[in-house]
């Protein structure tokens, strides 16, 4: 067979199916899906051919029905575009079937009827999605031997929107004439109209033998009607001919409706309406509530100001599938139309293998403006290095270019079309407010990720705003994360996470669907927990439920929707139910038996029972929602469940062997445990090979559970456990397994293990039991530890002196292994006390650092300078050139030592220092970048908690906390699933300040709890705990009683063991401050002098510690005793403005916003006020009034 063009090595040609004016189509077998499928290849691609190839394959590709063809992938391929689709094996519509007789007419007269009914349903069912065909004709429809009719062919289909349909910049007359409207041939406005006078050629055709109008000019179709069929053959059906006139009337007005043919027809079976897929339907649900997200997507974009301007801008709308992210952007967007934007969208396609496939859409429109440019100002020559890379350029009225690939190597190809697009782009917004938006940004593939940075980045790039929705689950390509993580872009990037709607919201959406009975509403709202796509979704089905007398629930919503499944789609649903996680494509299909196709997979993923992920070059399969699976779950027996697994664990066995985590939940869920136990150790060591150490962790414990095992084999596995455990960041699940496994092992074994132990519960919080263990592990190696706070500034003051005297200077031998395993235990004992006992901390890292510095080991070297680094950095007012001397050290060590968490731990060192001496936006780059690297570095659970904890406290000094909310939910989650005591304290303690932020005060008294019940008597988060009340007082409206008890928490930490470290004692007396004043302003006689002589104790304090940000609070004190004296407001505006300067020298938008809006109201200077009040909101701050408040309590005496 000879093929048009070299098809990619997966699809193997079988046959030749057809082939027409634009395109060929070719029976192909499928090697990755196993399946054998329909390819159609676009002969020639053009401008225009393309955009109506691929508008053919979309137009559709998320619709489902009996009556019309599945469409499964497209692709390009070099310059072939081609896409799959289901084989009908069938033949044109009105041509003979073998088993048909004829009587007079091309039909037998008994199969006439059905085979339009079916037809009539497949048109019915695409309108109902908002399409019509334009091209009805009979090799446009196939007729299954079994008698299943399908209409195929899309090219010429247009979206209909208020009954309306366009032409899509095509010439006037597209399509077949014989079967074309009359209002296809003039430039009237197309309807759905259109396809019915199609249907009814196909009925006359049928009736007759011939289309109406065989042979005569088209005038004659614009000016006459057709003879009756009866006519021109012997007898026909009176309510067909009646209805084929109908239909082929001139006026669209006046012909039938789908319901009124079905009716005429005799379709008495219920209509089954079609399924459109999830992704297809998410921007439909109504905006309900999202005030605050738009508004902060309003402030990031447009500055309020209601045009874009200056450097482009990102939003990123994030959030889980159904929750309103798709509503969110095209609402805005909406709005951007109606002022008059210019907006080019796209969406990510998961069935979609196009190059820049964010992209793709965005060029379309961008075609189609500048072709629209053209009929007013003629034709232009675009770049043809450009209009290679994206051909539907072509499309653009032109002269044509040089070819691109004879001049230029690929990258320098690729650079030009960069600069061509960029160019082309800065042109537009020159002229338009430019907007560019990508739906299901999660798939972006990394051409698209590439392009849209090097268009963010470097000279003068163009002026424009960029929205992108994205998914935040497993399913996002790296490198679509990769761009949001991209520090060259940081800036440019706001990301918005949408959270559940409140429960009033909830229920305002689900009264805006119609007819949901009012006993069902409370269900809904329950099952769908604030999900809108859900809620709408379980409205409509309990108004259908509710028509046929059946109560509301999930279950019955699943009963309802299975039941209306074929058997080999419901098995598959079944097995995919039961097995509860993505599953390989193929092996589904095989497991379910040579009856199930991939047809049935796509009509169950359109009507929104499972999804298809693709995901590293396969393809996987999943039920949508986890409650489908829990309610398939119970309505399956014992012994049906095993027969299930069964058949999923033979499948697996010999399609997909490798996969030893799914061949043991299958063969453990069909009742054999010992062979589960085998293939779980399989999966285990295959998980730790892929630096999986969360999986492997589990199939280790899963492992031991199942099996039986020699005390050997028992004791290697309980290492294996601990070792996967840790370094994916389960401590106490690691230190058990290290504690059992020392009970039989030697002695240098046994210590080696406790210290694992000890290392792992404290890294994830457990300080105390870990303190047991280790107080134990540090006498077995010979570094004893003071008992006293006396003896512990005594040797602490020792370890300092004989370190600047040595100068740093590295010893010439290598480190014993007694010395190696002291640095180690030495190393826990400062994590130990990192958060509870900086004083002990800072000796356990003087001693380390001495030791290290004993011999030649780089890393551990490093490690131990780290430390130090970190614990003497917290002295403010320490000789900064002693520092400086620890961190160029530090510096010229990480230059040599290649280990990446080494390295990263050390910038958490200098970020740090950076964050400690008030150079806040140095220490939030130095720390996200630290925070990147050590996410991705195996047991480095503590150093990435304390990178983020500090992180988190510099976002919040630069007052960037809208930006971070979501992040930190993400990192409290992950604690909380790895019970990470450590985690969820220090992640608690950041997202208060970012729910006061948002406004909610609702949910820091349950946040600050949580920390005070987790974290021991003597840790660092109660101070913090009493730095977040003292904000959250000033916060709220002035309570003297609850400000008086925050100020009495705050002395408390004056004779707390923090009172060592200077930065501590220094940011604490901002607080007081901030209690202070706000006490002094909402007193009255000697109350008020009381809390003025407060604040000049506390102003000596801030001035003595000669550090900017505490100067700041100092001088704001000062303000606030001038207007208590009465004196000119207008210099305590000078000095609040001197003190913004001086935040603003440290970086902190928000301390200098509210600093000068606090100023300005002083002054009376209302639009001084607006600008600041301004910025404070373009952080992500909803309550301006409070969040000043909280920062300058003065301002409200103005």
């Amino acid at each position: 067979m000879k093929l048009v063009a070299r098809l990619p090595e997966r699809f193997v040609p079988l046959e030749l199916l057809g082939q027409g004016a634009s395109g060929v189509v070719y029976a192909v077998f499928d090697r990755d899906r196993g399946e054998q499928l329909a390819l159609k290849i676009l002969h020639r691609a053009t401008g225009l051919s393309l955009a109506r190839f691929k508008k053919e394959f979309r137009g559709i590709a998320d619709v489902s029905h009996e009556n019309l063809v599945i469409l499964h992938e497209l692709f390009c391929d070099g310059d072939l575009w081609f896409f799959t689709m289901e084989w009908v094996r069938g033949a044109p519509f009105l041509e003979q079937q073998p088993a048909a007789p004829v009587s007079g007419a091309r039909l037998a007269r008994a199969g006439l009827r059905d085979r339009f009914i079916q037809l009539s349903r497949g048109i019915r069912a695409l309108h109902q999605v908002g399409r019509i065909h334009r091209d009805l004709k009979p090799a446009n429809v196939l007729v299954e031997e079994g008698g299943r009719v399908v209409v195929l062919d899309f090219g010429l289909v247009s979206e209909l929107r208020d009954g309306r349909a366009s032409r899509g910049g095509e010439g006037l007359v597209v399509g077949t004439p014989a079967y074309l409207a009359p209002e296809q041939l003039t430039d009237r406005e197309l309807s759905a109209a259109c396809d019915w006078y199609a249907f009814g050629c196909l009925l006359y055709e049928a009736l007759t033998g011939a289309p109406p109008w065989a042979g005569a000019t088209l005038a004659r179709k614009l000016s006459t009607d057709p003879p009756p069929p009866s006519r021109l053959v012997g007898e026909v059906p009176h309510d067909l001919e009646a209805l084929c006139m109908a239909l082929l009337r001139r006026d669209p007005a006046a012909r039938p409706s789908g319901d009124e043919i079905a009716r005429i027809l005799g379709d008495v079976r219920e209509f089954s309406a079609p399924s459109v897929a999830p992704s297809a339907r998410q921007g439909t649900t109504p905006l309900v509530g999202r005030t605050l997200e738009s508004a902060v997507l309003d402030e990031w974009l447009c500055g309020g100001g209601g045009k874009a301007s200056g450097q482009p801008r990102v939003a990123v709308i994030a959030g889980a599938s159904g929750i309103g992210k798709s509503s969110l952007a095209q609402a805005w967007v909406a709005r951007a139309e109606a002022r008059g934007a210019l907006v080019f969208a796209s969406r990510c396609h998961q069935q979609e293998s196009v190059p820049h496939n964010a992209w793709d859409g965005i060029v379309d429109q961008l075609a189609e403006h500048l072709k629209e440019r053209c009929v007013r100002e003629g034709p232009r020559q675009l770049d043809p290095v450009l209009v290679r890379s994206f051909p539907v350029l072509r499309a653009v009225p032109g002269p044509d270019g040089f070819d691109a690939d004879v001049l230029f190597d690929p990258a320098e190809k690729r650079a030009l079309a960069v600069r061509a697009l960029r160019a082309l782009l800065r042109e537009i917004a020159a002229y338009a407010e430019l907007i560019l938006y990508v739906d299901d940004f999660q798939w972006a593939d990394a051409d698209s990720v590439q392009l849209f940075r090097e268009l963010l980045t470097g000279y003068d790039p163009p002026r424009f705003r960029l929205i992108l929705t994205f998914r935040s689950d497993d399913t996002a390509s790296a490198p679509a994360r990769a761009l949001f993580e991209d520090p060259d872009i940081a800036q440019a990037i706001r990301r918005i996470e949408l959270g559940p709607l409140a429960p009033s919201q909830a229920a305002e959406l689900l009264a805006a669907v119609d007819g949901v009975p009012d006993a069902a509403r409370a269900g809904i709202l329950t099952e769908a927990a604030g999900n809108p796509y859900l809620l709408v979704e379980l409205g409509r089905s309990a108004k259908r439920l509710h028509s046929e007398g059946i109560p509301f629930d999930l279950r019955s919503v699943v009963a309802e929707r299975v039941a209306a499944l074929s058997d080999s789609e419901r098995l598959l649903f079944m097995r995919l139910a039961l097995f509860a996680r993505p599953a390989p494509l193929f092996v589904t299909l095989r497991s379910a038996g040579p009856s199930a196709t991939l047809e049935d997979v796509r009509r169950l993923e359109v009507a929104g029972l499972v999804r298809i992920i693709r995901r590293d070059a396969r393809v996987w399969v999943e039920t949508y929602h986890d409650r489908l699976r829990a309610v398939v779950g119970e309505r399956v027996g014992e012994e049906e469940r095993q027969e299930h697994f069964r058949a999923l664990a033979l499948a697996f066995e010999e399609h997909e062997r490798s996969d030893g985590a799914a061949l043991s939940i299958c063969w453990k869920e069909a009742g054999h445990p010992r062979k589960a136990a085998s293939y779980a150790l399989d999966a285990a060591r295959r998980a730790e090979r892929k630096l999986a150490f969360d999986r492997a962790a589990g199939w280790y414990e899963e492992a031991l559970l199942l099996g039986a095992y020699t005390a050997e084999q028992r004791h290697r596995i309980l290492i294996d456990l601990g070792r996967a455990a840790d370094l994916a960041g389960y401590g106490a699940r690691a230190a058990r397994a290290f504690q059992e496994a020392a009970e039989t092992a030697g002695p240098v074994e046994r210590t080696e293990l406790l210290r694992r132990a000890a290392q792992a519960l404290i890294a994830s919080g457990l300080e105390a039991t870990g303190m047991e263990i280790l107080t134990e592990v540090l006498a077995a190696v010979g570094c004893p530890t003071p008992k006293n706070t006396l003896a512990v500034l005594t040797s602490l003051t020792w370890q300092r002196f004989d370190l600047q005297r040595r100068r740093l200077e590295i010893g010439p031998r290598p480190l014993t292994a007694l010395e190696r395993r002291q640095l180690d235990a030495l190393h826990v004992a400062v994590v130990s006390a990192f958060h509870h006992d900086p004083l002990r901390g800072w000796l356990f890292a003087a001693m380390q650092l001495r030791r290290a510095l004993a011999g030649a080991d780089e890393q551990r070297l490093l490690q131990a300078v780290s430390n130090y680094l970190a614990f003497a950095a917290t002295q403010v007012v320490s000789d900064p050139t002693v520092v400086r001397a620890f961190e160029d050290f530090g510096r010229s060590l990480s230059s040599r030592v290649s280990d990446p968490a080494l390295a990263a731990w050390f910038e958490t060192a200098r970020g740090t220092r950076a964050l400690l001496e008030g150079r806040w936006r140095e220490a939030t780059e130095r720390l996200r970048a630290a925070e990147r690297v050590l996410r991705e570095q195996p047991g480095k659970r503590w150093e990435l908690t304390t990178a983020r904890r500090v992180y988190a406290a510099a976002v919040q000094l630069v007052g960037d906390m809208g930006c971070i909310e979501a992040e930190l939910r993400d990192w409290l989650a992950d604690a909380e699933r790895r019970d990470d005591r450590e985690g969820v304290i220090t992640h608690s303690l950041a997202l208060g300040y970012a729910v006061l932020a948002r406004g909610d005060t609702s949910e820091l008294p349950i946040l600050l709890e949580r920390v005070r019940r987790l974290a021991g008597p003597s840790h660092s988060a109660h101070m913090n705990i009493s730095w977040v009340e003292a904000f959250w007082r000033c916060y709220e409206a002035p309570d003297e009683v609850a400000l008086s008890e925050a100020y009495r928490r705050l002395q408390y930490l004056r004779r707390s063991e923090q009172r060592f470290v200077a930065f501590f004692r220094a940011w604490n007396g901002g607080y007081e401050a901030r209690v202070a004043t706000a006490l002094a302003f909402h007193t009255q006689g000697a109350a008020r002098q009381r809390w003025r002589r407060e604040m000049r104790k506390v102003h000596g304090r801030l001035l003595r510690a000669k550090w900017a940000p505490a100067t700041a609070q100092a001088l704001q004190l000062e303000a606030a005793q001038l207007l208590l004296e009465g004196q000119s407001e207008d210099r305590c505006a000078a000095l609040v403005e001197r003190a913004a300067a001086f935040d603003e020298g440290c970086g902190s938008t928000l301390f200098a916003a509210t600093k000068r809006y606090a100023a300005a109201r002083l002054r009376r200077d209302a639009r001084g006020a607006e600008d600041a009040a301004r910025v404070i909101r373009g952080l992500g701050v909803s309550d301006v009034e409070s969040m000043v408040r909280a920062h300058v309590p003065l301002h409200r005496v103005s």
